[in-house]
C-alpha cells in the first residue's frame, strides 16, 4: 500500500521538475535568416508584439553574424559553417513555479547556490542536452530595447553556438571557464554588457 502512495507521489513530485514547457505552456514563434532553426518555444508574456519579436531575431542574427568573427580575434579558427538549432524560454525572473529562479524547475542546478550555499538569481542559463535557452522575458524596458535583456541572451547564443559547433575544445583549459569568460566578452563585443 505505502509502496503503490510513494511511487504515485513521486510521479506527482516529478511533474514539477520538468524544466522544459508543457504542452499548455508551449509557443511556435520561429525566427527569420541565420536563425531559421531557432524557435521561441514559451514566452511568459501577456503582451507579445511583432516589435519584440524583431528585437529577439536581431539579437540572435547579430550574434550569429559576428561569431566567426569574434573567435578570429580570440585565435580560434574554424572552416566550416555554424549552425544554430535552439529552443528559447523567456521567462519571469521570480522564483514562483515554472519562473526563472524557481528551485523547483531548476531542481539540479548546482549553480543556483554560491560556495557560501547563498541563493544566487540567474538571468539566463542554456541547458546543452535539450539545446534550450531560458532568459528573461524583459525584451523592452522603458520604450526601448533593453540592452541588459539583448546582452543575456547574446551570452546564452555564445554558449549554444560553442556547443552546437563543436568548439568547446578548442576553447582556452579549463573549457568550462573560458566558455563563459567568452561569452560575456561576446556580449560586450556585439556592443552589450559592460
Amino acid at each position: 500500500m505505502w509502496s503503490t502512495w510513494l511511487f504515485v507521489f513521486n510521479v506527482f513530485l516529478s511533474s514539477f521538475y520538468h524544466n522544459e514547457p508543457f504542452p499548455f505552456e508551449k509557443k511556435e514563434i520561429k525566427l527569420s535568416g541565420n536563425c531559421s532553426d531557432v524557435v521561441i518555444a514559451e514566452w511568459q508574456d501577456d503582451n507579445i508584439t511583432d516589435e519584440k519579436i524583431k528585437i529577439i531575431d536581431s539579437v540572435c542574427q547579430n550574434a550569429f553574424n559576428n561569431f566567426k568573427t569574434f573567435l578570429k580575434i580570440k585565435n580560434i579558427s574554424i572552416n566550416k559553417e555554424i549552425k544554430l538549432n535552439v529552443q528559447i524560454s523567456l521567462l519571469n525572473v521570480g522564483d514562483k513555479p515554472r519562473q526563472l529562479n524557481n528551485i523547483i524547475r531548476f531542481y539540479n542546478q548546482s549553480e543556483m547556490f554560491d560556495e557560501n550555499g547563498k541563493y544566487i538569481t540567474k538571468y539566463g542559463r542554456y541547458y546543452f542536452k535539450s539545446r534550450f535557452i531560458y532568459t528573461i522575458n524583459e525584451v523592452i524596458k522603458n520604450n526601448k530595447p533593453y540592452s541588459f535583456f539583448q546582452e543575456t541572451l547574446s551570452h546564452e547564443i555564445f554558449h549554444a553556438l560553442i556547443d552546437q559547433n563543436d568548439i568547446r575544445n578548442k576553447l582556452p583549459f579549463p573549457f568550462y571557464e573560458s566558455d563563459e569568460k567568452f561569452a560575456q566578452e561576446f556580449a560586450i563585443f556585439l556592443n552589450f554588457g559592460q
